[in-house]
């Protein structure tokens, strides 16, 4: 039996009262439900559609304040609509809007001063047209045009305005030898470890996972799995990866979420 994983990378407020499509769950830093005592941030889950499962997740910080606000097509799933966060002094951090789980208008990020850090503007999922970022002294950053998600020209300028070496908007982490040797990783991973009677056809597990500044993997957790056994193995096969190369953004190193679904299927000899 071989385990086939598909694989799919996703670039990862105040209390009122609650209505009866309301749930509220306790954070810790890393977004894991802990209880009450141990929470760094609270979340309110509000169903607004139920016949379509439409809603609202609003995540605070323990203090009362707005943290993050998403609204979903179908709660905890698809983006659609505004998606805003807040820095804890209340002032705006970041506000995009979403179609179908895809970035459409425009997307803009601002320091916890308020001044205005990024602005970028989407269609369909791509980048399209200008994208403008800011040191925190208000100067021209960079200033880039795409088409359809394709760099058509771009300029990068330092803190006093002169024009410096062009570098990405935006690199991707790398795992050693690329997303297809990343697969076989995992399949060399987890294939071992099971027999023909331990798992079922349609076994699944969705584990998260973030990339840090340093390349090391960590902050590993199962969103969702119909397999107990294998969403173990699973996150041990995560967390045994090899240091990957790490993503930056604007010319500085930053941590990356994704998102790996781990799907069973079972070749026709085994069955």
């Amino acid at each position: 039996m071989k385990i086939l994983l598909t694989l799919c990378l996703w670039l990862c407020a105040t209390v009122t009262c609650l209505s009866q499509t309301d749930s509220v769950l306790f954070l810790n830093s890393n977004f894991e439900e802990v209880p009450e005592r141990e929470a760094v941030y609270y979340r309110m889950k509000q169903v607004t559609e139920p016949s379509t499962g439409r809603g609202i997740i609003k995540d605070y910080y323990i203090n009362g304040l707005p943290y993050q606000e998403i609204n979903y097509s179908k709660l905890d799933s698809v983006r659609d609509g505004l998606t805003t966060t807040w820095y804890q002094n209340g002032q705006i951090k970041y506000r995009a809007y979403y179609y179908k789980g895809q970035l459409t208008r425009k997307a803009e990020l601002w320091y916890e001063n308020g001044q205005l850090q990024m602005v970028r503007n989407y269609s369909n999922g791509k980048l399209q047209g200008d994208t403008r970022s800011y040191h925190s002294n208000a100067q021209l950053k960079r200033h880039d045009v795409y088409s359809e998600d394709e760099l058509v020209e771009g300029h990068c300028f330092d803190e006093s305005g002169d024009e410096v070496t062009y570098y990405p908007l935006e690199v991707m982490p790398q795992f050693p030898g690329g997303q297809e040797a990343m697969f076989k990783f995992l399949n060399g991973k987890l294939n071992p470890v099971f027999t023909f009677r331990q798992l079922k056809e349609g076994s699944e597990v969705i584990i998260s996972f973030v990339v840090g500044p340093d390349g090391k993997v960590g902050h590993v957790q199962v969103v969702r799995t119909n397999d107990e056994n294998l969403a173990k193995k699973g996150v041990k096969a995560v967390l045994s990866m090899p240091l990957w190369t790490p993503g930056s953004q604007g010319g500085q190193k930053v941590s990356v979420k994704y998102t790996v679904p781990v799907r069973v299927k079972m070749n026709k000899e085994n069955k």
